[in-house]
């Protein structure tokens, strides 16, 4: 760009996938203040690769400003583009972007410790725990188990189908013992929130954690949905689709219908707070992409007709009820 650009000329910068990513990706190739003089930056509030689980990306976003910052000395940076697509799930990082782009780096702790003050949250350290944990957690899956949650369905179809490998698609690439690691965190960001419920009386601290607890256990079910279907990796591996045994095709019918039955789990914990029409649209995107795609496997090497309901358990044992603080 600095060879064939003419100098008056600005461009725009994406230099990676989620916030933390941005950052790494920069410092790597060593951008200097020319390049940042002249760019309009590309970052993320939220990454759409991870779009059905609830994310926190802060770090990147603080690290992001710093750099520029360190680089252009007292000047302003020219401009920062933050990508998200949806708000009500995004309102403590889009709060963060917000302050850190008019008045320059706020150290994470400290923003927690005012954003949960302003809220009257109760057990404001077990808030910094919780939004930390979930920061970790985002940025294990953004590395660990990409694209777990990217919102078109044609990316997640494998068309090779003359092994079964190829057949599962995404659900072929993600290691299970990584998504049960992941949900552990998620669990620890829920232990917390649930600590400071207890001690919040405040309607708008309620109506937040409320809503954050909610999205915490969608995105816990949808993990389970896509472990359960981690399943039939060992099963697919270097098979021909016309070789499994009818025994083998019960089996993949059965671990589809039990993901299944966690999809629309998620889809029911989902629909419990609603508060804008990103929460509307994550749902239609959603009901289109991995039940879908679980529905296609089930019917291409499982045998069944595409539109047959799974088999749900008759069993009293059902999801945890809404939190009623």
């Amino acid at each position: 760009m600095d060879k064939y650009v003419p100098k008056e000329i600005e461009y725009s910068i994406l230099p990676g996938h989620s916030a933390q990513r941005v950052v790494n990706y920069m410092r790597k190739i060593d951008v200097d203040k020319k390049v940042w003089d002249r760019s309009m930056m590309y970052s993320w509030i939220e990454f759409d690769g991870l779009m059905y689980v609830q994310q926190n990306g802060l770090t990147g976003i603080k690290e992001l400003i710093e750099d520029g910052q360190k680089l252009m000395g007292a000047r302003p940076l020219p401009g920062i583009c933050f990508n998200h697509w949806r708000t009500a799930e995004n309102r403590t990082t889009a709060r963060y972007a917000s302050l850190v782009t008019l008045y320059g780096p706020v150290q994470e702790e400290a923003f927690y410790q005012q954003y949960a003050s302003n809220l009257e949250i109760g057990s404001i350290n077990n808030y910094i725990s919780a939004m930390k944990t979930l920061n970790e957690a985002d940025w294990r899956m953004t590395n660990k188990l990409p694209n777990l949650g990217f919102c078109f369905v044609g990316c997640w179809v494998d068309n090779n189908d003359k092994k079964g490998t190829g057949g599962l698609g995404y659900f072929g690439a993600w290691k299970h013992d990584t998504i049960l690691a992941v949900n552990k965190q998620l669990e620890q960001v829920r232990s917390y929130l649930q600590k400071c419920a207890l001690e919040t009386t405040s309607e708008n601290g309620k109506e937040y954690l409320s809503f954050l607890d909610n999205r915490m256990r969608a995105s816990i079910i949808y993990l389970k949905a896509i472990a359960k279907t981690t399943e039939l990796q060992a099963l697919f591996k270097d098979r021909e689709v016309d070789t499994f045994t009818e025994k083998e095709k019960e089996d993949i019918v059965k671990t589809c219908d039990e993901a299944l039955v966690l999809t629309n789990q998620y889809i029911s914990t989902h629909t419990e707070q609603m508060p804008d029409r990103g929460c509307e649209g994550t749902l239609v995107s959603f009901y289109y992409t991995p039940p879908s795609v679980i529905k296609t496997i089930r019917q291409k090497f499982g045998n069944v007709s595409a539109d047959k309901a799974p088999e749900i358990s008759k069993s009293t044992d059902a999801p945890p009820a809404p939190i009623h603080f």
